[in-house]
């Protein structure tokens, strides 16, 4: 255990809010402060080669003494981890999942023994929170991860106008009364505003929170072991149902070879190289939706892509490919 309790801050946030692209702008800005990131996510942290000094299977350590860990599944684990190190952090950063509560994940934190609360922190994509805030399926948790905020990060501000802007942030000072906002375009923000400056709310604020329906998220995960024609998945994904909220992951571009990282959110979608992709990056797609049978019909098509025949297309189990064999969806709760 430190002499001094290591302050911990939770990033929340819905779907491709931009969680991942502030934990990148944190890690490269962290001013004088040894950060410790914890993430779901590992591959999809495309820090700044230059920052980093070594790297391992499941941490990178960058020059300015921060480091970035998977969690593994085991959150408990990577809060050890990191207690132990020989120099431990002075300053804990957790992504949350996209669909998980992250006023659950602080009270977790807070019996940790070694651990102090510092706030949540909470991104938001001003185009679609709205939507996503009424969604019937969805809805409530979005609306409970504004709520348990203390700092709400209003992102990917450039895709609207000054009046859309104003209009949400009012919308937002209803949902979390008390909590700050700041606007943000890829998540270039003070880290300090992060690391120093987010508010600690009413211990009250963090009450009993209503469970979300069970079933209501599902996700399918879909090895890509063979390269791509990236023209075909842009078709694939430039046609996806509503009920998709997400697709990310890394891809191989036939044309070139390189390791292309795939996002897509809403009807927003990248196809963009990944240079400091870990060589060891799986190279798969995981889609996160609301609706089982149009997931199912999407991992269908995107293991069609990666077997390259229109029989995987018809029956990808049958046609005998090795992608398509592995490929599956998972019933329960989306990671």
């Amino acid at each position: 255990m430190t002499a001094v309790d290591i302050p911990v801050t939770i990033l929340g946030g819905y779907l491709g809010a931009g969680k991942t692209t502030l934990i990148n702008h944190v890690l490269s800005h962290a001013l004088d402060v040894r950060v410790a990131v914890l993430v779901n996510d590992f591959g999809a942290v495309n820090i700044d080669a230059s920052l980093i000094s070594s790297r391992a299977e499941d941490t990178i350590t960058l020059s300015n003494g921060c480091v970035c860990c998977t969690i593994q599944d085991d959150l408990g684990a990577a809060i050890d981890a990191q207690l132990r190190r020989d120099k431990p952090p002075q300053h804990i950063l957790i992504e949350a999942s996209g669909v998980a509560e992250p006023a659950r994940m602080l009270r977790y934190v807070e019996s940790w023994p070694g651990l102090s609360r510092h706030a949540v922190v909470c991104v938001v994509d001003v185009e679609t929170i709205r939507e996503r805030a009424t969604d019937k399926f969805v809805g409530g948790v979005v609306r409970r991860q504004i709520g348990s905020a203390d700092l709400l990060i209003l992102n990917k501000t450039d895709l609207v106008d000054a009046e859309a802007r104003s209009s949400v942030v009012d919308w937002l000072s209803g949902l979390a009364s008390g909590a700050g906002i700041v606007e943000s375009t890829w998540g270039r923000i003070d880290p300090a505003l992060v690391l120093q400056g987010a508010h600690q709310a009413a211990a009250s604020r963090y009450g009993e929170l209503a469970h979300a329906r069970p079933g209501t998220f599902f996700n399918a995960t879909v090895p890509m072991e063979e390269a791509l024609d990236l023209d075909e998945l842009e078709t694939v994904l430039g046609d996806l149902p509503a009920s998709v909220h997400r697709v990310k992951g890394f891809v191989t571009d036939i044309a070139t070879g390189r390791t292309m990282l795939v996002q897509c959110v809403a009807a927003r979608r990248s196809i963009e190289p990944c240079p400091h992709a870990a060589d060891a990056a799986p190279q798969a797609l995981m889609a996160i939706g609301t609706d089982r049978k149009d997931l199912e019909a999407l991992r269908l098509q995107l293991a069609a892509l990666g077997a390259g025949n229109e029989a995987a297309l018809n029956d990808p189990i049958r046609s005998g490919t090795r992608s398509a064999r592995r490929a599956a969806v998972a019933d329960g709760g989306a990671r």
